[in-house]
């Protein structure tokens, strides 16, 4: 795989880093109509704690530390899964979920991984609930 700029986020539960392709960021912005204006959050489940967690990417609020931007030789296997909704559904933004998956874990190995994700405690960035997906 062709390498890139990747956000160098960190896990604040385990410390373990995160890293995010810049493209792949720009697309979930694009598909979900994010603009400049808005504050650009998104969220991602640490590979090694299983932890979600949303970031700050403007760093205008506290929240798990957002790293530098790297280029890595390698284009990691963080992929773009969708947008997290919290339980108010008007509320802004919806940050795009990110998880690391390997293309070549079968759909029953996926869900086994998804089940095994933390969600207890996650807040949207204006402080209400997200819960858990059915």
């Amino acid at each position: 795989m062709n390498g890139g700029l990747h956000y160098m986020l960190s896990c604040s539960e385990c410390g373990k880093p995160i890293p995010l392709l810049l493209e792949k960021i720009a697309l979930a912005f694009q598909t979900l109509d994010i603009h400049n204006k808005e504050r650009e959050f998104v969220a991602a489940v640490c590979d090694h704690c299983r932890r979600i967690e949303i970031y700050d990417l403007e760093k205008t609020k506290p929240n798990p530390p957002v790293g530098q931007v790297a280029s890595l030789p390698e284009t990691s296997e963080w992929v773009y899964l969708g947008s997290l909704e919290c339980e108010d559904n008007t509320c802004k933004p919806r940050p795009p979920l990110f998880a690391k998956r390997n293309p070549a874990t079968s759909p029953v190995e996926w869900k086994a991984y998804v089940d095994t994700w933390k969600w207890d405690g996650l807040v949207c960035p204006n402080r209400h609930p997200i819960p858990m997906p059915d």
